[in-house]
């Protein structure tokens, strides 16, 4: 029965998770404004192994978020996951964010369940799953607009809203018999990875490690220097 560490880092949430057989045995996390992801992650997974007596011997594959997410964070949590894989040769399997978003969700009734994540300025990066968390669109960056999701209406009476960009939807669309806001699932967890970590570890859809980079989706930008005052 494999040995699996879950590594989330897209957003502020610094997040690691133990698996045994698609249960979670542990997690530890942190979630900081100023993206500790640097400073947090090696000493989770060893925080992790040494709390449960598993060595890293032991472990049989490394499950990392490809995102789309924050530059840093993913660039971090994709470059440990390799370092791991590289150092125990065990094989990498890669989550995307709003996946992982939408398996912590239960659903109640049939609704449409739209993860939403922080895209910068109006856009969010998101997709759409139905009741079954099956994946109907492609992962985009998108503007929300009053024209937004309406074919998705006209079959489920309901959309279910997670994620961190939430409030950005809810100006367009505010919280009432269509659209339903679940405050308590803002960043994706490595709680949440499991179960699909360990279905993709099991089909063998493995990444190449050498070759394998983050889905950051949209290119990454930096604020330019203010110009200085002659």
């Amino acid at each position: 029965m494999p040995f699996l560490v879950h590594i989330e880092t897209a957003t502020k949430n610094c997040s690691v998770a133990l698996s045994q057989q698609s249960t979670l045995i542990d997690c530890v996390e942190v979630s900081k404004a100023d993206y500790s992801h640097s400073e947090h992650l090696h000493d989770f997974i060893d925080q992790l192994l040494k709390r449960n007596n598993i060595a890293p011997e032991v472990l049989e594959g490394i499950v990392v978020d490809r995102g789309p997410g924050s530059y840093t964070g993913l660039r971090i949590g994709v470059a440990t996951a390799k370092g791991l894989c590289y150092a125990l040769n065990i094989p990498l399997v890669s989550i995307d964010s709003l996946s992982i978003l939408a398996a912590a969700y239960t659903p109640k009734d049939k609704a449409y369940i739209l993860p939403v994540l922080d895209a910068r300025r109006m856009e969010v990066y998101t997709t759409v799953f139905d009741a079954a968390k099956k994946v109907l669109q492609p992962v985009a960056a998108k503007i929300v607009t009053d024209a937004s999701f309406q074919e998705e209406l006209a079959v489920y009476p309901k959309i279910v809203v997670v994620g961190n960009a939430q409030e950005k939807v809810k100006t367009i669309f505010p919280e009432g018999s269509e659209f339903q806001y679940i405050s308590d699932i803002v960043e994706p967890s490595a709680q949440a990875m499991v179960a699909l970590g360990t279905a993709a570890f099991e089909a063998k859809k493995f990444e190449d490690i050498a070759y394998f980079e983050p889905f950051y989706l949209k290119e990454f930008m930096t604020t330019p220097p203010a110009k200085s005052t002659p």
